[in-house]
């Protein structure tokens, strides 16, 4: 077994490691840990941020410990996690006679602490880009953990080179960047409202590296608007109004064309909300709707208490929150949404469906393609609890009936009457999703022409605690014509391929009061026509996970996620287009560039990367966005490789 071992912190900016060209500060803070056994303590804040300088450039503070506990193994590990931001943060172990680093600054640092030690450690960080401030969210986490993992310790340092600016409203097409909130909503410039940005043009408009935090909407476009948002990171915050809800991060009615990507979106109740501007009429988008890469956490439908609270209480169905939201749109252009990262963590969390399509029509030459995306969690607002049920909802079409709270993670949906074949959500390609730990699952219950293959679904039905979630009704996988739209609309629908692993508390069918004892496996549902007559054949080759679903279970599919990942270089978040570069330029000069885990700094005015193997530097100028090399086949000399908008162009990167 591994011994703790417990440490004394104190957080403090030194100015003998900042820089001379850093701006320095006289930032302290002190961390007290628990003896081993006992309960750590809660993480210390500093008084106030570490100022960086703008827009790049490098700062650090230092960490002093005291083992305060009996010797063993530590690993000090400094991020912004769970928030991914523009900098690079690296730690050494200190000269406790100078302040100097014993070896070079890396990502993760491993000591072996005796009693009674007190070793010194340097933390430092590189802008990259502007950062505006904001506490909550822009912060460097230090950790320190054991040889098991267990966190001994962590001290906390809020980061900032600059500020949020009042919202804005944008009226001619363009690609712009900075960083902007709604706190002036009330004198923001016409047209704005309490929306951070205001798209009131349909010229092509493109946010990139921009920073959005919003008590209510974050982004508004006019009818016809035709958008791009990459690298963007959007923070939603409870209102202070007692009952009021978080907003959207985009809410485009009647949209022109979308690009969402690399974004990183978290505390709102929404993600993208793609409406007809009318209920019951229909639009037609002029382009494809693409939403990717992306990484999103804890949406959260719940209102607040007026305290920085949120209300659990009543009808865990009302109110409205998910990720994608699709609705009477006729999508002739195409649309996918993919290689996106969704995670909802218990008791912070709430949304209804979280990928919801509503009689969105395609074609089979241009057809909604939903895949490779990673959901993990989707809980009711209190999710041991579905807060009781109402019994006049119980109608023979509506699955409410079977469970007090209701929704799926990837649904195709519709209306109930009045359905056509044309108007039916129709042709989406529902494909090598994984979803863990959700109360629902995958459902086909309206339209025709869909598949859902090649998908994993592996859910325990339980918390950490050991606690079940809210009780459910529905399947992993389910294909089944709950509207009773009969064979005219609902036909040709198929499951095939999947893997399925899904435990759940049940509540009868007969009376929504009385629960089944658990556990139930409930992997597929092909019910109510599903997978049934001449769809019979259209469903195959499912198999369900042996018996039984365990946590290890549900935490092999992160594994597998993160492989996916690195096979297919793909980057889920925020990605500079630099880091982009740098990252092929690795695997197209390898023979220069080694080795290959090398991470971005920052010199003066220069994003560069250096490989001690080869002695080779490669960099960006800010002063004039061009490429630089410095190595042993330049004679040392410092080597203009021109313009980084060609190379992005060459590496393929945006």
């Amino acid at each position: 077994m591994a011994r703790c071992v417990a440490l004394v912190l104190a957080v403090c900016v030194s100015s003998a490691l900042v820089p001379a060209s850093a701006q320095q500060s006289d930032l302290s803070v002190n961390v007290e840990l628990a003896p081993p056994g006992a309960t750590a303590a809660l993480p210390s804040l500093a008084d106030r941020p570490l100022v960086l300088p703008h827009p790049i450039g490098s700062a650090s503070f230092t960490v002093a410990t005291r083992n305060a506990g009996a010797s063993g193994a530590v690993t000090v590990l400094a991020d912004t996690s769970p928030v991914p931001l523009p900098v690079t943060v690296l730690v050494c172990q200190a000269d406790s006679g100078t302040g100097a680093c014993l070896s070079p600054p890396t990502a993760t640092l491993s000591l072996t602490l005796g009693t009674g030690q007190t070793p010194r450690i340097n933390v430092f960080v590189d802008a990259l880009a502007p950062i505006p401030l904001d506490p909550e969210h822009h912060r460097v986490h230090v950790r320190f953990a054991d040889a098991a993992g267990v966190v001994l310790g962590t001290a906390i340092v809020a980061i900032h080179n600059t500020s949020y600016s009042r919202q804005i409203a944008i009226h001619k097409g363009g690609t712009y960047s900075g960083s902007w909130n709604n706190d002036h909503f009330q004198t923001g410039e016409p047209g704005a409202g309490g929306n951070v940005v205001y798209i009131d043009t349909t010229e092509p408009v493109t946010l990139e590296n921009c920073f959005l935090r919003s008590t209510r909407g974050h982004l508004r476009t006019v009818p016809g608007a035709n958008l791009t948002v990459r690298n963007c990171n959007a923070y939603g915050s409870r209102p202070a109004e007692p009952g009021a809800t978080p907003g959207f991060f985009l809410f485009g009615p009647d949209i022109g064309s979308l690009t969402m990507e690399n974004n990183y979106l978290e505390g709102m109740a929404w993600g993208a909300a793609l409406w007809s501007g009318t209920l019951g009429r229909r639009w037609t988008p002029s382009g494809p709707i693409v939403i990717r890469y992306n990484r999103i956490r804890n949406l959260d439908k719940q209102p607040g208490d007026g305290l920085g609270g949120r209300v659990t209480a009543g009808n865990p169905n009302a109110g409205q929150g998910g990720f994608v939201s699709v609705m009477e749109l006729d999508l002739l252009h195409g649309a996918e949404i993919a290689w996106n990262e969704v995670i909802a963590e218990p008791s912070v969390s709430a949304t209804n469906d979280v990928v919801n399509l509503w009689s969105a029509a395609s074609t089979a030459a241009t057809p909604i393609s939903v895949h490779d995306n990673y959901f993990r969690g989707q809980y009711a607002p209190t999710p041991e609890a579905g807060n009781g049920v109402n019994l006049p909802d119980c109608q023979p079409w509506q699955p409410m009936c079977y469970g007090t709270y209701v929704a799926q993670v990837i649904v195709l949906d519709g209306h109930h009457d009045g359905e056509t074949a044309q108007t039916a959500t129709s042709f989406v390609r529902i494909h090598d999703n994984q979803l863990v730990n959700t109360w629902g699952g995958i459902t086909l219950t309206a339209g025709h022409d869909n598949q859902a293959f090649g998908n994993r679904v592996v859910s325990t039905g339980r918390l950490r605690n050991g606690q079940w979630v809210a009780p459910g009704w529905g399947g992993g996988t389910t294909v089944a014509d709950y509207y009773g739209m009969g064979p005219a609309v609902f036909y040709n629908n198929s499951a095939h391929d999947n893997v399925v692993g899904f435990v759940l508390q049940r509540v009868s069918q007969a009376d929504p009061l009385v629960y089944v004892p658990p556990p139930i496996r409930s992997d597929y549902l092909f019910t109510h026509s599903g997978c049934a007559g001449a769809d019979a054949a259209l469903c195959f080759n499912n198999q369900s996970l042996p018996d039984p679903v365990t946590f290890a279970t549900e935490d092999n599919e992160a594994v597998l996620w993160r492989q996916k990942l690195a096979a297919q270089r793909v980057r889920v978040g925020p990605a500079s287009p630099v880091d982009c570069l740098f990252d092929w330029a690795q695997q197209r000069y390898a023979d220069l560039l080694r080795p290959a885990d090398a991470v971005t700094r920052v010199w003066s005015t220069y994003r560069y990367r250096h490989y001690p193997q080869t002695g080779s530097y490669v960099g960006v100028d800010t002063r004039d966005d061009h490429v630089y090399y410095l190595g042993p086949t330049t004679a040392g000399q410092l080597v203009d490789l021109g313009a980084v908008s060609d190379w992005l162009r060459t590496a393929g990167c945006r």
